[in-house]
């Protein structure tokens, strides 16, 4: 099964929130517009539906006097009856007049609605009530206080619905219509009903009952509920064709334009989604699409933009017969009209909402680079409503395959759309926000890489915090942070994540808080990182059950934690902490003993077999009978059977090398006398070592977490690292009067292994509150930084900047969780941690960094390195190929009829060599050779002196000298040089092999080379 999504989102239809927050917006843009006469036209419609029946407009001219103040007044029928929740009034009709006012004015309120009062009491029928409506913000203090005047001042009874009012009640399902009418409301974002069923059986009942409508918008309106409830439900699909039918005569010539798009609109998408094939409606839709072109208003061309990238979906999974080079030749032209609408509009409300439609077109699926399939064939099939865990479920296991040649029109082009409105909403403070975070939030992973894409963000969530709050910004990156977590994208969706945990702990939203926390940790583990994904998990278990004791996230956090362990290959811990996770679920949550109700129990379970089946492999019993208490405590009844294998050595090696490829990972590496912990991101090996008691143990769990949490967080900031062995020995010191005792990491010789060797000691926790929590954290982070520090290759000035931000208390605060590592596991007591056997088992099987779970995003990053293009880079090998022919004439005619010499050419250019690096090695020899530099004389010799050109009297290097090894070690003397014509600065410890890993991933250095004639050719001086 092979599906391709379309580019090609499911269109989101907007909240009740985010609807009335988008007719706020229209409301105020009429003032702007010069709208009174539509405003008078949407508040008579409202009474209409809302409050009266029977209303008459008032005559003489708006805003000349001649209606006496009076928009539109009642004769004798005023309803007054509430009955039922929808809000209906029904009733008999008192002796009572009622006069509706409106008005589009913002300052001095008051002053128009009491002279509007004097206006409409001073003459004509005498007045009971009058309804004012008012497009501004009306305070509810003002709002008494005219209630009052007009008591007593006219002895009328006032009523004032402000825009607030208005927006609010013109969002609800039975003002929909007026909405529509009157706003040009985008038709395929308003929310769907709740109920379904009854109303839908009902309004199907009417129907067949042969009954002629009224061609209202109300009509309409309920003929699109039932369009689109049908089109959604699986079991309701027969009944398209039947609403499609009743819908089909809105779209005749009878009926006005706007009636005419909604209801075509409405027949495409459900051919399209409801029966998967477009075609039917084709001409009508490319009808209404050109019609489009003539089309100025913002809310009509949002319409056209969603139903062109339906178009789009429709050829892609060859359900329309409009061919490829119509919609991409249509979706130019509609670009263009959107952006002359950009330059001549005036309005910055206006301007707002056609940037966003550009940026819609923009996000459009690109055509022209999607591959026709052969004719007669559907290769692509469009994927079924369905919950993205199920399609993400569906992918894993293989059963669906997503076409990869799906891309964007221009997504940076949309992202600078979106860039240049944030600019503009100061000045349109009602545009809704909220729903263009949603419109971005669903589109983040095209936009990811892109980048302006972090300037984006941060300005619109500022611009959602200013306009809703906090925790409407958490709201904003939590959906940003699950398109991408469900885009597989785990390292893209953390800064995401981090703004939502904060946002919404600041903004006290305590479930949501912890809900984050999850993902977050679920986001470290997918990447591999285990112990950042357990104190995550930890931290929000602690949380919860510090707000409320028994609090249903606890287990979760405990049996995620602990299966962080299993995969991390410290499996004495796992066990230990499983037995604490086993007992909280067995405590807290009901059904406990239905294991396959309970993923993450699940997990678990499956894992304690697993390892008690590889223990029987190894040499020590001690593992094994470790186990089986433990088992005995937790209930081995539920352990499920392991799984066959050898016996003997040839089984004990087949399981260490299933273990290798699995996890990458000894088992019970968290055993013996000395704790080794290894990880690797990013092409960097870390190896902490110390000893394995519990205060030691928890400081470098705690130094491994911090680590996996600072290093990802700050992958927005290319450090340039080059790749490298760590190795840091680690202990505690006690802490000095609260703070942490801050003790200078020491930088050792290397190792024999070219390890960079460090000495590290960590301040031992000691219990609640005997640290400062930033202080604490700064500590750790400060030793992280500067280990890191050496292995960058940024210049100090940019390095020093980058640290100083990622010390600061605020960046400090949003690394970490909330409640330091130690204290997240401080459950586990000496005495379950000392455990006699912790020490007396051994490592067992091939030691490694978990290579098999360290996904592509933080293996060695090969992206280009900082101001390297690969026309600069060919540009370098011409001047060097200049510089070698100037500066190696004499040697190289020498050299050249030498067989010997000749032979390691050959053999050179056979590995991989550009001609250029073997001139680059040769000029190091030779200076060398004719100086014998030592790495400190070298750095005091003077350009002139060493790109001289070579006179005949220089003296020639032998050439039985030059030699393949020779050639190796003088040129690995050029790589830290090559890295600073860059604009990179090597730090610390010369080691080459970690230099020439930064040049070959990211400078091209084994690939680029110049067009140059053989400078080897024997009996040529040069030929450079």
């Amino acid at each position: 099964m092979t599906l391709a999504r379309q580019g090609e989102q499911d269109v989101q239809t907007w909240s009740q929130e985010e609807l009335t927050s988008y007719l706020r917006f229209q409301l105020a843009q009429l003032r702007a517009r010069n709208g009174h006469h539509k405003f008078e036209d949407i508040c008579r419609d409202f009474a209409r539906q809302n409050i009266l029946a029977n209303i008459l407009p008032a005559t003489g001219p708006v805003a000349a006097g001649g209606d006496q103040g009076r928009d539109f007044e009642t004769f004798h029928t005023y309803l007054k009856s509430n009955l039922g929740t929808d809000g209906i009034f029904i009733g008999l009709a008192p002796d009572e007049t009622v006069v509706f006012a409106c008005t589009l004015q913002v300052n001095n309120i008051a002053s128009k609605v009491m002279g509007d009062l004097s206006s409409i009491c001073g003459t004509g029928t005498s007045v009971d009530r009058v309804f004012f409506f008012a497009e501004a913000e009306v305070a509810a203090a003002k709002r008494h206080d005219l209630i009052r005047r007009a008591h007593e001042e006219h002895n009328v009874a006032l009523e004032i619905i402000d825009g607030v009012a208005l927006s609010e009640a013109l969002a609800q399902e039975r003002n929909t219509w007026i909405a529509v009418q009157h706003l040009n409301v985008p038709t395929a974002f308003l929310p769907q009903r709740i109920k379904a069923p009854e109303w839908y059986r009902e309004q199907k009942r009417y129907m067949q009952g042969g009954v002629e409508l009224t061609g209202s918008y109300g009509d309409l309106m309920d003929l699109r509920s039932c369009i689109r409830y049908a089109t959604l439900q699986a079991d309701l699909r027969g009944d398209i064709e039947f609403w499609i039918n009743a819908i089909t005569p809105f779209a005749g010539n009878s009926h006005p334009q706007e009636m005419q798009d909604i209801a075509t609109y409405e027949i495409a998408v459900a051919r399209l989604r409801g029966l998967e094939d477009m075609t039917p409606a084709d001409d009508s839709v490319k009808a209404y699409l050109e019609r489009a072109l003539t089309y100025s208003t913002p809310s009509q061309l949002e319409d056209v933009s969603v139903l062109l990238m339906y178009v789009q979906a429709a050829w892609l999974h060859r359900t329309t017969s409009i061919n490829k080079e119509w919609i991409l030749g249509y979706g130019q032209r509609l670009l263009r009209h959107v952006g002359n609408l950009i330059q001549t509009a005036t309005d910055e409300g206006d301007i707002c909402e056609f940037l966003d439609t550009k940026a819609t077109l923009l996000c459009g699926l690109d055509l022209g680079r999607v591959a026709e399939d052969p004719p007669g064939r559907r290769a692509y099939g469009p994927v079924p409503p369905m919950p993205q865990s199920r399609l993400t479920e569906l992918i894993q296991r293989g059963e669906v395959v997503l076409r990869q040649d799906i891309f964007l029109l221009d997504a940076e082009g949309a992202v600078n759309c979106w860039l240049e409105l944030l600019g503009k909403i100061e000045k349109a403070p009602f545009f809704p926000i909220k729903q263009l975070a949603e419109h971005v939030s669903m589109r983040a992973p095209f936009f990811v890489n892109i980048p302006a894409w972090p300037v984006l963000t941060r300005e619109l969530d500022l611009a959602v915090e200013r306009q809703s709050g906090k925790s409407a910004r958490a709201e904003s990156a939590w959906k940003r942070a699950t398109a991408l977590l469900q885009a597989d994208l785990p390292l893209e969706s953390l800064a995401d994540l981090v703004i939502a945990r904060k946002n919404w702990l600041s903004g006290d939203d305590f479930d949501s808080s912890i809900r984050v926390m999850f993902a977050t940790a679920e986001a470290f583990r997918n990447l591999g990182l285990f112990y950042a994904a357990k104190h995550y998990f930890l931290a929000a278990g602690a949380v919860a059950s510090a707000r409320v004791a028994r609090h249903e996230s606890v287990p979760a956090s405990l049996l995620e934690a602990c299966f962080c362990d299993f995969l991390a290959g410290n499996w004495f811990s796992f066990v230990i902490l499983a037995d604490y996770a086993l007992a909280s679920h067995s405590e807290i949550r009901g059904a406990a003993d239905d294991v396959q109700r309970w993923d993450d129990l699940t997990s678990v379970v499956e894992a304690l077999a697993y390892v008690r089946w590889v223990s029987t492999f190894m040499d020590s019993s001690k593992a094994t009978s470790f186990i089986d208490r433990h088992i005995g405590i937790t209930g081995s009844e539920q352990i499920p059977a392991a799984p066959s294998r050898s016996s003997g050595q040839d089984g004990a090696h087949e399981v260490q090398g299933q273990l290798k490829s699995d996890i990458g990972q000894q088992a019970f590496a968290d055993c013996g006398t000395k704790r080794e912990i290894t990880w690797k991101m990013h092409g960097v090996s870390w190896r902490i070592r110390c000893e394995n008691r519990r205060t030691e143990v928890m400081a470098a769990e705690r130094f491994v977490a911090a680590a996996q949490e600072l290093y990802t967080l700050l992958s927005d900031i290319d450090l340039v690292l080059c790749p490298s062995k760590i190795l840091v020995d680690l202990a505690t010191v006690r802490s000095p009067n609260g703070q942490a005792a801050h003790a200078e990491p020491r930088r050792l010789r290397s190792t024999a292994q070219q390890e960079r060797h460090w000495k590290v000691r960590l301040t031992r926790d000691e219990g609640p509150n005997k640290l400062d929590f930033f202080d604490a954290h700064a500590e750790v982070a400060s030793i992280i930084l500067l280990i890191l520090s050496e292995i960058s290759l940024l210049s100090e000035e940019r390095l020093s900047e980058h640290m100083q931000q990622a010390l600061s208390p605020g960046h400090l605060e949003r690394l970490m969780p909330h409640i330091r590592y130690d204290r997240a596991i401080s459950f586990i007591d000496n005495e379950a941690f000392e455990a006699a056997s912790r020490k007396e088992i051994h490592p067992w099987g091939i030691k490694g960094f978990g290579e098999p779970l360290t996904p592509p995003s933080l293996r060695e990053i090969d992206k280009p390195g900082p101001g390297f293009t690969e026309g600069e880079a060919i540009i370098r090998c011409e001047r060097r190929y200049q510089s070698f022919a100037r500066m190696l004439p004499h040697t190289l005619m020498a050299l050249n009829a030498d067989s010997t010499f000749q032979h390691t050419v050959t053999c050179l250019r056979d590995q991989g060599w550009k001609d250029w690096h073997i001139l680059q090695a040769l000029a190091n020899q030779v200076l060398n050779y004719r100086h014998t530099f030592t790495e400190e004389t070298f750095g005091q010799t003077s350009p002139d002196a060493l790109f001289a050109s070579e006179a005949p009297q220089d003296v020639l290097i032998p050439a039985h000298l030059v030699t393949e090894d020779s050639l190796r070690t003088h040129l690995a003397f050029s790589f830290a040089a090559t890295l600073k014509t860059w604009g990179l600065a090597p730090h610390g410890e010369l080691i080459p092999d970690d230099y020439l890993a930064v040049l070959e991933n990211r400078y091209g250095y084994w690939t680029v080379d110049a067009p140059h004639e053989d400078p080897f050719i024997a009996g040529e001086s040069s030929g450079v």
